[in-house]
């Protein structure tokens, strides 16, 4: 992740939410899996943010803490971290809820998983 610092910030805030999450077994059968998205422990959903770096009330980022501490200074700051997929769900034809996730059938499976970034400065 790249930002470009605004030397008038006075707080910087990275937020982010999940978007989409759903993938379709390319058979016929409708199957469907849901993958969940964590940062550094906290699940991102998509019913609200997930704070990974908030200045003004010391949550600095874990591995972004770069972002943290350049937010306030001239020019461009990088850093990266990672988050952790798993499957959260599935179904057998889009609908029934399965628990046995052997029950599905193998081959191709297509979606997108999308997670939304939110920067904001404070002056």
């Amino acid at each position: 992740m790249a930002i470009e610092g605004d030397t008038t910030a006075t707080a910087f805030k990275l937020t982010s939410r999940l978007i989409t999450n759903t993938l379709t077994q390319l058979d016929t059968s409708g199957s469907t899996l849901s993958v969940g998205v964590d940062y550094n422990g906290a699940a991102v959903e998509k019913t609200g943010d997930t704070v990974m770096i908030d200045t003004a009330n010391n949550i600095m980022g874990g591995n972004l803490s770069a972002l943290a501490n350049g937010y306030n200074a001239s020019g461009r700051t990088t850093a990266q971290d990672g988050f952790t997929f798993s499957i959260i769900s599935g179904t057998t034809n889009g609908t029934t809820a399965v628990t046995d996730y052997s029950t599905l059938p193998e081959g191709i499976w297509s979606g997108d998983v999308s997670v939304q970034f939110d920067a904001t400065w404070t002056s």
